[in-house]
């Protein structure tokens, strides 16, 4: 057992390796990078980020990912890294994204949204983040250079709410537009008195933005070709992965 924001501990967990994925938070990347500057020989580094980089809204979370890129990016020269970073992950029964949605529609015929649901987002199915990773391995032109990972084309939140719905056996719920402003404005209200609030302000801004990302460079470096959300979903739900 070990943390991965103890150098000691991640150094520990990669000695005699010369190559390290790492899938932990990119927050955790001061403690990655100082493991791995202790050594002498190359050590290849597959580092896993975030899109929330290209949020449009100033947030700790926005923050948190940007350091940890820098800090990877301004790691010593003998770290050949490269940094990926995906969308919406989903895939397994576990996934906290797509797993959850389905649950909650298939326990509730409402499904509340903030805004109108036109906003738009591209989930990445597990396993092509994963051949994504192989790619880079394999491919050592890679290193020192940065991909954005998502599904093969947006789509807006209302069509993915179907598409899972439709996919995993539920009756497509009633979907509750509400309100940006005064959500945002409650949410925030909130937390300054009840820090803990699970109304989390940054969700209900993400709301209020397109998450479609240009894939173009992995595809090109990375023979990336992402499976379609209908074919993810019905391996997702037919318990495939």
């Amino acid at each position: 057992m070990g943390s991965a924001a103890s150098p000691r501990d991640v150094a520990r967990a990669a000695e005699g390796a010369n190559t390290v994925v790492h899938l932990a938070h990119i927050r955790f990347a001061p403690a990655l990078i100082e493991a791995l500057s202790e050594r002498v020989l190359p050590v290849r580094l597959i580092a896993l980020s975030s899109t929330r980089l290209f949020s449009s809204f100033e947030s700790p979370a926005r923050e948190t990912v940007q350091k940890g890129e820098e800090e990877v990016m301004a790691a010593p020269s003998h770290i050949q890294w490269t940094i990926l970073r995906p969308s919406m992950i989903f895939g397994g029964p576990s996934d906290r994204n797509i797993e959850r949605l389905a649950r909650f529609m298939k326990r509730s015929p409402v499904l509340p949204i903030f805004g109108s649901g036109a906003n738009l987002v591209q989930p990445l199915f597990v396993w092509d983040l994963v051949d994504a990773i192989v790619a880079c391995l394999e491919r050592p032109a890679t290193a020192r250079h940065t991909y954005t990972l998502a599904g093969p084309e947006p789509m807006a939140y209302r069509d993915m709410v179907e598409a899972v719905a439709y996919a995993s056996g539920s009756r497509t719920p009633l979907v509750i537009p509400l309100p940006l402003k005064p959500s945002l404005w409650f949410a925030k209200a909130l937390r300054r008195i009840w820090p803990g609030s699970p109304l989390n302000p940054e969700m209900i801004e993400r709301f209020a933005e397109d998450r479609s990302f240009d894939i173009s460079p992995a595809r090109r470096d990375l023979d990336l070709c992402p499976t379609s959300f209908d074919r993810a979903l019905e391996r997702k739900f037919r318990r495939e992965v």
